[in-house]
């Protein structure tokens, strides 16, 4: 199919400027015919069903699709992801959540299966906002030997610069020095000594100044600390090397997902694309016809309506026992526009896209689709204008059957009017003949008329104001069109002299020709004055649809606050009838009633006879080691110990997550029998409790605290698991805005209580969590 010549490459351009990626955007410019109707119905219903997310909706922008693949061939090549590589992997990380958050807010079968295929990154992005900052540096708590590292390369720097100062302070080297300040050579701290006083200076020369009058000197007392800060400076970049290579193996473990993940992007950036494009023609979806109708309601040029011009639309109606529409009528009157029209909503509609059309357009998936329109002169070929028209006349005839749609633009109009319109004639049949899809447009006045009643021709005019001598573009099928030259050429300025000499000359056949036409175009103008009643009564039933509509809409708007308002009133009312009678029947009752449903706790009073006591402080230091379980004959209830006995005798134990101290002597081995147990549901919920304070210890939820009531639980629960004898802990904090995330590592990193930490996984609870070893 020539594309040009409707106009398909201008409206590919268009369509792409929606896209925000290059590779969308080449996308949008290839689109083509698809290979079948199913395909091409899916595709423009999901063009709509995109719409729904684009609407009232700022789409994130996809350009991080054109840099992200160069980072995925290096995570399939198993490579170290560097920084700039990661900033950019966390670009698409975020572009999808983000995508897939606004598809998940619209419910459709488009959205749910652009969803599904994007995974979620959340705990992919927390790992690398674990080791990357914002602004896309390097985390300093990305591990705790980075953060100790860290710390230890400032404190040497301010040692360093600390000594430099003083030496430079120093009375005698006053003569010594250039200037007083410090500077870096090669990474190293260095003062400015005079040229010619270095051997005044004990140390090492690392530069000089252009001028060769200053010499940068490194001296010999900051010397060991520079060194080591350099040893650190390289432990650090090792350590980061570390870091680096461990995320991008944990990355490379998504290279499956990140794939899906980018091909779905890709996909939503091109079918949002032609979503956007679809509400500036305001586009629906034709659906395909089995029985080869066609019916293009209110068809407009997309073009047209992308440049905001006042589009006159038509409906055209075609079906197989009238197939061929032939559209005559005035010069500049809209027939080509129209022929253009037609042919760009039959290669939208093949191609997957809505068409400039209303709902419930129909027509054929036709899977040839030839134009012959405009000067398409040959010179190399050594063909005319008229004689290239023919030799793709004559290409045309090989075509066959119904899935064929040609458009014709001026059959035979380049030569004489009677031969032309004689080959003309003979073209149509043969096309009728191979029973093809025909719109053509032309002037030949012998294409009007004389047509046997079999042929499935349709006659088209464009509609002309007889009043203002102008063409109104609509069309009307049935009827041929005046091809009104004369009045054109009046409109136009022609001297009216010269008008009505051209009158004079037109032959008799002509003559008798046009005084039929006129009376068509008055049958015409009478069937236009219908139409537009119609329309005009159409126009005014669905305004008074509107205002139904909307009355209702308020009419139930109003009944749902009714409702909620005395449903409100209702709830409030039978609370407040529910609490009088609580009230009343507690009146009615005894002290004793009230006292028999106390739990059975309460009156319960262990002897504590008979229970095994370590006699002697260091038995009970044997014997209750810190996390032992005991029971406490004070409490009567059972406890787990914290620590060993002070020097006063007092015990911490934790009883049902609070702290209390004890006499040592006063807990006695939780096993032992005695001779008044308390009741089995009351022995049970006390194990109960003593195991969940347990499991208290070794878990801290931090989630939702801000960071100055976080640090203070946190340094008291590593000081209590640290006495209570614990190794192993776990931090719940959560993502959030990961600041909390990032004070408490950074905390960690620095505290005496902490022998490492880690970052959860996939398979320990994720970057939410962080898992603490205390230190011995």
């Amino acid at each position: 199919m020539r594309n040009q010549e409707l106009d398909w490459p201008e409206l590919l351009k268009s369509l792409s400027t929606h896209a925000t990626s290059q590779r969308a955007k080449n996308l949008c410019l290839e689109i083509d015919a698809l290979a079948s109707r199913d395909l091409a119905q899916t595709k423009s219903e999901n063009i709509i069903y995109a719409s729904e997310v684009s609407k009232d909706q700022h789409l994130p922008s996809l350009e991080i699709l054109d840099q992200i693949n160069i980072s995925f061939e290096r995570l399939t090549l198993k490579a170290v992801l560097d920084v700039k590589e990661l900033v950019i992997l966390r670009q698409f990380l975020n572009a999808s959540l983000a995508i897939k958050e606004l598809l998940w807010m619209t419910k459709n079968s488009w959205t749910n299966l652009m969803a599904t295929q994007i995974a979620d990154f959340k705990s992919q992005l927390s790992a690398i906002n674990h080791v990357i900052s914002l602004d896309g540096e390097i985390n300093e708590d990305a591990s705790s030997l980075l953060a100790s590292l860290c710390e230890e390369k400032r404190r040497l720097a301010r040692e360093i610069s600390r000594t430099l100062d003083q030496i430079v302070a120093r009375r005698k080297m006053e003569p010594l020095l250039q200037d007083k300040y410090v500077t870096n050579r090669e990474g190293r701290m260095v003062i400015p000594v005079k040229s010619g006083s270095q051997h005044d200076v004990k140390g090492l020369i690392h530069d000089a100044s252009q001028t060769k009058q200053t010499v940068f000197m490194e001296p010999e007392e900051v010397v060991p600390i520079n060194n080591r800060l350099r040893e650190v400076q390289i432990q650090i970049q090792e350590e980061i090397i570390r870091i680096l290579r461990e995320l991008s193996d944990y990355l490379a473990r998504f290279k499956t997902e990140f794939t899906n993940a980018d091909q779905a992007l890709l996909e939503c950036d091109f079918t949002l694309a032609c979503a956007k494009f679809n509400s500036r023609i305001s586009g629906s979806v034709a659906h395909f016809s089995k029985d080869g109708k066609i019916n293009l309601i209110d068809l407009r040029h997309p073009l047209l309506a992308l440049q905001g011009i006042k589009v006159i639309p038509n409906t055209v109606s075609l079906n197989h026992d009238r197939r061929i529409l032939l559209l005559s009528g005035p010069n500049a009157g809209g027939k080509t526009i129209l022929l253009k029209s037609i042919g760009m909503a039959c290669q939208m509609a093949r191609s997957g896209l809505p068409v400039a059309a209303g709902d419930g357009s129909t027509l054929p998936f036709f899977e040839n689709l030839d134009p012959i329109i405009g000067d398409l002169q040959s010179v190399d070929q050594n063909l005319s204008s008229f004689s290239s028209h023919i030799s793709r006349l004559t290409k045309a005839t090989k075509f066959k059957g119904r899935e064929t749609l040609l458009l014709i633009d001026e059959i035979c109009g380049a030569t004489d009017p009677e031969e032309g319109a004689a080959l003309a004639r003979s073209f149509i049949e043969s096309f009728a003949k191979n029973e093809v899809y025909v719109v053509v447009t032309s002037h030949l006045g012998p294409l009007k008329e004389n047509w046997p009643k079999e042929m499935p021709l349709e006659h088209g005019s464009l509609e002309f104001d007889n009043k203002t001598n102008r063409p109104t573009f609509q069309l009307l099928l049935g009827f041929p069109g005046r091809s009104l030259a004369l009045s054109v050429a009046a409109r136009l300025g022609v001297p009216n002299e010269i008008i009505e000499r051209a009158r004079n000359f037109l032959t008799p056949d002509s003559r008798k020709r046009t005084e039929e036409l006129e009376e068509i175009e008055s049958f015409k103008a009478h069937i236009i004055d219908l139409k537009k009643q119609i329309e005009s009564d159409r126009d005014e039933a669905k305004k008074q649809k509107d205002q139904y509509s909307e009355l209702v809409r308020k009419f139930r708007e109003q009944r749902d606050r009714w409702l909620e308002k005395a449903l409100q009133k209702a709830e409030k009312r039978i609370e407040t009838l529910i609490e009088d009678a609580r009230l009343d029947r507690l009146k009615n009752r005894t002290l004793s009633d009230i006292k028999a449903e106390l739990p059975e706790i309460i009156r319960a009073k262990p002897s504590g006879q008979g229970l095994s006591r370590p006699q002697t402080i260091d038995e009970f230091k044997n014997q209750f080691k810190p996390g032992t379980p005991a029971y406490s004959t004070r409490l009567g209830r059972q406890v787990l110990v914290q620590g060993a006995p002070d020097g006063k005798g007092q015990v911490t134990v934790l009883a049902d997550s609070m702290r209390v101290q004890l006499p040592w002597h006063t807990l006695s081995n939780v096993h032992a029998p005695t001779d008044e147990k308390p009741a089995p549901t009351i022995r049970r919920s006390s194990a109960a409790k003593a195991t969940e304070s347990f499991e208290e210890a070794r878990e801290l939820d931090l989630r939702g605290k801000r960071i100055d009531d976080a640090l203070p639980l946190l340094e008291k629960w590593l000081d209590d698991s640290l006495r209570a004898g614990l190794d192993r802990l776990k931090i719940i904090h959560g993502f959030g805005t990961e600041q909390l995330k990032k004070a408490i590592r950074q905390y960690l990193s620095k505290s005496r209580y902490v022998a490492e930490w880690k970052a959860g996984d996939t398979n320990t609870g994720g970057d939410g969590i962080t898992w603490v070893t205390l230190a011995d």
